[in-house]
This record gives structure tokens, sequence and C-alpha cells, in this order.
């Protein structure tokens, strides 16, 4: 082309290609090595093969043919819906588990409250509480049981197709999502309502603890009481009955003494007024003894009498106190019993005392009456 043109016009022409040119040719000549070195570097910084026909994505490549087979765009979102499905699912049975457990353990606590009610003779404050927390459990299992309902449903849909989820709808899981919330807010509900009552029941068993330990201390103090009382009783009753044994002995040795006065009175003519009055002092002392026997007999009778009602009476504050350094949260003894116990001890006490009052009379009737057959001894035998 430069020939074709004045020599002048052709010198100048041709400079400016040959200087085009070799811009031109730059940039390609260094892509071209470019390409060579990366080429090189490739294969020779890869341990893998060359992919082939056979295996047209190298060693260790598996192509899985399928109807998203090439469709990247396809199944990345596929991916996500499953991700999103199988966290719901997660959800959701682990809502089923914390409402089960909370309505579980509303009935230990409803057991221990109640105990605490019936320990300070019923609460109304506990009662309402648990009518509250029964109904919340229930609500809860009812929750749990219509979530683990619908998981079943909706995890039978996630395996329905070989792609993990495919056939769960979004309105699938809108619902599925419903119930977890309301298993949810079941669960909360039924553990607010469960420290409800747990503060309740707090409060009632300070009040039965009080309870406890007033029944305790009023029931050592009538055991305490009682326990002197018992033993003196028996001791005396025992003793009531030396009493009438001394006194049957001494009215005999009136009885054999009597026909001595007799055989005195009847040789004593002008004297024999004085031997009979002696024989009749002997004859009323003795019938005195005779008698405060008999009432002595009676009251020792009217005393055993009142000690078993006593032990029966005294037997629920035993175990109280028993109860009580066991540990014990509640007693089976009340007022009631305390004021049983206190009433028969006042009877075992009173018949003691008529008791102890009828063997100070048969002692001073013996007294009166040894005191006569003295006398009389001396005048027999002077």
């Amino acid at each position: 082309a430069c020939s074709a043109v004045p020599s002048k016009t052709k010198s100048a022409a041709c400079a400016r290609r040959s200087k085009m040119s070799s811009v031109l040719r730059t940039p390609l000549v260094l892509f071209l090595a470019g390409a060579a070195l990366a080429d090189g570097i490739s294969v020779r910084g890869s341990a893998r093969a060359e992919p082939s026909d056979e295996n047209p994505l190298g060693e260790g490549s598996k192509i899985i043919k399928g109807s998203d087979c090439g469709r990247a765009k396809m199944v990345i979102p596929k991916f996500a819906h499953a991700s999103k499905v199988g966290e719901l699912a997660g959800k959701a049975r682990g809502a089923v588990t914390m409402a089960t457990a909370a309505a579980d353990s509303v009935a230990a606590s409803v057991t221990k409250a109640k105990s605490v009610a019936a320990a300070i003779g019923g609460s109304e404050a506990i009662d309402a509480a648990v009518a509250d927390v029964e109904k919340a459990a229930t609500a809860a299992t009812d929750a749990a049981t219509s979530l683990e309902t619908e998981l079943g449903t909706f995890k039978g849909k996630i395996g329905e197709t070989d792609f993990s989820g495919e056939k769960v709808k979004e309105s699938d899981m809108s619902k599925l999502k419903k119930l977890v919330e309301e298993a949810g807010k079941a669960t909360k509900a039924a553990h607010e309502k469960l420290e409800r009552l747990e503060e309740k029941s707090k409060a009632a068993s300070k009040k039965a603890d009080a309870k406890v330990a007033e029944a305790a201390e009023s029931a050592s103090a009538v055991l305490e009481k009682a326990a002197p009382t018992i033993k003196e009783a028996k001791d005396t009753a025992q003793k009531a009955g030396w009493a009438e044994g001394d006194a049957e002995a001494l009215a005999k040795t009136a009885a054999d003494v009597l026909p001595k006065i007799d055989a005195k009175a009847a040789d004593a003519k002008e004297q024999a007024p004085v031997w009979e009055a002696l024989k009749a002092n002997v004859e009323s002392l003795s019938t005195a003894v005779d008698t405060a026997k008999g009432e002595v007999t009676t009251a020792k009778g009217e005393l055993e009498a009142t000690l078993p009602p006593l032990d029966t009476a005294l037997e629920p504050l035993k175990t109280t106190v028993k109860d009580v350094k066991g540990g014990a949260t509640k007693v089976d003894s009340t007022a009631a019993d305390v004021q049983t116990a206190e009433k028969a001890h006042d009877a075992v006490t009173d018949a003691l005392q008529k008791l102890k009052d009828e063997m100070t009379s048969l002692s001073k009737a013996q007294e009166d009456l040894k005191t006569k057959l003295a006398e009389v001894e001396k005048k027999l035998n002077p």
C-alpha cells in the first residue's frame, strides 16, 4: 500500500502505520503469553486429571442426573426452602417437648400445695391457684397434642419427594407456625400459673410451719404435765390398796377384842356400863374405819378408770411430737386433741386428789381405832 503513494507521503504514512501496528501487537502478545503462562501453571499446579468425555468434570467429580440437573437457579431456592422447613420442624418438636414438660410439672406442685393447705386447715388462695394452674396445664397439654398431630402431617409432606420439603407449602408452614406460637403461649401461661401456686404454697407453708410448731409446743406441754400425774396416780392407787389391807387387818383386831370386852362387862357388875361404853366406842371406830376403807376403794376405782382415757388422749400428741422431731410439715393432732387431753388430765387429777383425801380420812380413822384399842388393851391387861 505504501508503494502507491509519492515518496514523501509514502514515508510518513508508512511510519504512522508501522507505529500503530506495533501498538496493536503488544497487547495481543501479552494476552497470548499470559494465556500460555496460565495454562502452564494450571497444568503444572493441579494434580487432577484433565476432563474427558467419560468424566467431563475431572477426577473425583460425579454428575447426578435428574430433573434439576443443569438448573442451578431452581435448585438453590429449593435448598433454602428445605432449610426453612427443617428449622420449623425442629422448633415445633421443641415446643411440644416444652409444653408437655410444663404440664407434667404441675402435678407434683399441685399435690404439694394441697398438702400444705390441708396442714393449715384449708386455704382458699391455694385452692384458687390450684384451679388456675390445672386449667393452664390442660391448655398446655391440648396445645402440645394439636401441635404433635400437625407436626406428624408436616413431616409426612417433607418426605413425599426425593427433595426434602419440596411438597411443603407456605400455608402448611404458616399453620404449623401458628400452632408453635400457641404452644409457646400455653407453656408460658402454665409456668406463670405454676409460679403463682408456688408463691401461695410458700406463704401457706410458713403458716403451716408456725401451726406445726405451735401444735408441737402444746402437745409437749400436756405430755410433760401428764407424765408425773400418771405416775403419781398409779403409785397412789397402789398405796390405797395397801391401806385397804391394813384397814381389814385392823378391823379384824377390833372384832377379836369385842368378846373380851363382853367378858369383862359380865363380871364387872357396877362397872359393866363402862365396859359397854368402851365396846360401843370400839365398834363405832371400827365402823368408821370400815366406812373410810369403802370410800378409799371407791375412789381408787374411780382413779384407775380415768387413766385409760388419758392414755388414749395422749397418743395423737405423742405422734405429733415424734413427727415434728422427724421434720414433719403436717401433724395429726389439733387444738381439739390438746383440749381432749387436757380434760382427761384434769379428770385424773381430780380423781387422784379425791383418793388422797379418802386415804387421809381412812388413816385418821385407823389411828383413832388403834388408840382406842390400845386403851382397851391396857384395861384388859392392867
